[in-house]
């Protein structure tokens, strides 16, 4: 991974808001502000008890290292925190996706490899719509529901999985789903079903992933990151580009005219109408101005290629 690349990683894992990464300039300018400002408060505090301007410097510019270093030793903790809860989020939601692109035979394969490789699961066999395994020794059922993409597991799909469990003689069981559960999946609810049951989701899906050993390697989530940075940069240059649209110059323009006509007819309300008019006639310079120069890069990077 090249210096480049390193870098928009440290800001991505820096920025509260993965959306708006933090700027590098920004923060060293934060920095060297600081030190500024408490360099000269130190020096002219000591210097006035001390009438001595080299001791005032070397207690002043010592007192700006210590601080250095306790900005330096917070802001790497913020980047540790960060950095595992983006690396987290940027698993999570790219299993969650990988996860609802299978069909439903696909996910029980998907769940068994799973328990195989999660402790306590043992003896795992597949029945006709469940599975049967045993848990620290205890026979139980497993249940498990895969709604399309942006839909939840209903109450229905439980009440289901416990029928047919009970039937089969079991008296606990685990009920999987790739998405989440419904409001009404309530504890209260659950319990009145009469059977032991726990309920698992995606997060736990993806947590007993992480813990047999299925989750991504560290360059698999650095690429991961990398393609969502890539996304929001295309993001904001189509934002950038619609901004640009020579459309919307005419129609500021048009809008200044029409605003401009306001205040010669009514003379009464002519300054609102003409600062208007000027405000929409900026806007339609302004966007004017911005796309010739971006339309001018283009051509001057097609003629370098």
């Amino acid at each position: 991974m090249n210096i480049r690349h390193k870098l928009q990683l440290f800001k991505y894992y820096m920025s509260t808001n993965p959306e708006r990464p933090i700027s590098l300039i920004r923060l060293i300018l934060d920095t060297a502000f600081i030190n500024a400002v408490v360099w000269i408060f130190i020096y002219l505090w000591i210097v006035y008890k001390t009438k001595s301007p080299l001791i005032s410097i070397l207690i002043s510019s010592a007192a700006v290292v210590l601080l250095d270093l306790a900005i330096y030793i917070k802001k790497h903790n913020v980047y540790l925190t960060n950095r595992e809860k983006r690396r987290r989020e940027s698993v999570v939601k790219h299993l969650s996706h990988r996860i609802s692109q299978l069909n439903s035979q696909e996910f029980q394969l998907q769940l068994i490899k799973i328990l195989l490789n999660c402790k306590g699961f043992s003896n795992i066999k597949k029945e006709k719509g469940l599975i049967k395994a045993e848990y620290n020794n205890t026979p139980v059922a497993i249940g498990f529901h895969h709604p399309p993409p942006g839909e939840k597991t209903s109450f229905a799909k439980i009440w289901e999985f416990v029928q047919l469990a009970k039937s089969l003689g079991f008296e606990q069981g685990f009920f999987f789903t790739s998405s989440s559960f419904e409001e009404n999946c309530d504890k209260e609810k659950i319990k009145s079903l009469g059977f032991s049951i726990y309920l698992m989701d995606i997060i736990y899906v993806i947590d007993r992933m992480e813990e047999a050993g299925m989750y991504p390697d560290e360059k698999a989530i650095d690429l991961l990151i990398a393609g969502e940075i890539r996304k929001q940069k295309n993001n904001k240059q189509n934002l950038k580009k619609e901004i640009l649209n020579q459309n919307k110059s005419k129609h500021y323009l048009l809008t200044s005219c029409l605003f401009l006509a306001a205040g010669i007819l009514f003379t009464g309300s002519r300054l609102y109408y003409f600062a208007a008019s000027l405000l929409f006639a900026s806007l339609a310079l302004i966007i004017k101005l911005l796309s010739s120069e971006s339309l001018y890069a283009t051509d001057d990077a097609e003629k370098s290629q």
